[in-house]
């Protein structure tokens, strides 16, 4: 770190003096054990403690010197970016639900375009006429003719297949979704507090479930169906379909993974 007096004869003169007192007024300063982040190039791993690590890029280090006890000394700058690595414990609930921590934050692969005999996107005249013919409260068919493509928060989330089917069960009367249900592990951020992760849905469709199927019924209308692939996506998929007209309601369709299929 560069002194900036020695005794009582200072050799800086005023200009100098403020570009240090400038470069430094907002400072973070680290103090732990200064080792080279394996995992990524040219970034340091700084150990602060037992329970706390700390990755930044080597770039954004502006001073680092060796204190009297042995411990590394990090300065960067407040608006450098850095990541912070801690414990944590994989509690049996996380397990054997499956949980995948921020998954929502993962973009799901790109639907496979419908060959000939697979469902394809309903339509608004679809749903309109589902609106015209059908009892729909509380229903899979009801929740079909309400979705929407949207969370009544106004947010959206990268995998939004559960977000915005969650939105369409909830506005069908489906109030059991709404916090705190044992099955939800995750929800958007905003008021309407809407399931955001496919497997939560599963575990939902699969408490209220009369039927279910793992290949996906004909000509036997609606069901609320969990789709997934091994290795395909760690938060699988969930949609609706209309097995009478092979349409679907939801973000997408992959018919190509597993499919669990429920109805009630």
């Amino acid at each position: 770190m560069r002194k900036i007096h020695e005794g009582n004869k200072y050799n800086l003169n005023l200009e100098e003096a403020l570009k240090v007192i400038r470069d430094f007024s907002n400072v973070l300063t680290f103090a732990g054990k200064l080792i080279d982040d394996h995992n990524f190039q040219e970034r340091k791993l700084v150990v602060l403690s037992t329970s706390e690590i700390i990755s930044i890029q080597e770039s954004d280090i502006l001073t680092r010197y060796l204190s009297s006890d042995g411990l590394d000394i990090v300065q960067i700058h407040c608006g450098a970016q850095i990541w912070r690595i801690e414990p944590s414990i994989l509690t049996i609930q996380s397990c054997s639900s499956g949980s995948f921590r921020n998954m929502e934050n993962l973009t799901p692969p790109t639907p496979p375009t419908p060959k000939e005999g697979d469902p394809i996107p309903a339509t608004a005249g679809d749903q309109q006429q589902l609106l015209k013919t059908a009892l729909l409260p509380k229903s899979i068919v009801g929740a079909a003719s309400l979705y929407s493509g949207q969370c009544a928060g106004g947010d959206s989330l990268e995998n939004n297949c559960a977000h915005y089917l969650s939105d369409a069960f909830i506005r069908a009367g489906y109030d059991e979704l709404l916090p705190s249900n044992d099955c939800v592990t995750a929800r958007c951020g905003t008021d309407a507090k809407r399931v955001i992760r496919a497997k939560d849905m599963w575990c939902w469709f699969k408490s209220i479930a009369k039927e279910s199927r793992t290949v996906l019924p004909n000509k036997e209308g609606f069901w609320a169906v969990f789709q997934w692939k091994e290795g395909a996506y760690p938060g699988g998929h969930v949609t609706i379909i209309d097995t009478d007209n092979s349409k679907y309601y939801g973000t997408g369709n992959y018919p190509n993974w597993d499919q669990y299929a429920y109805k009630w």
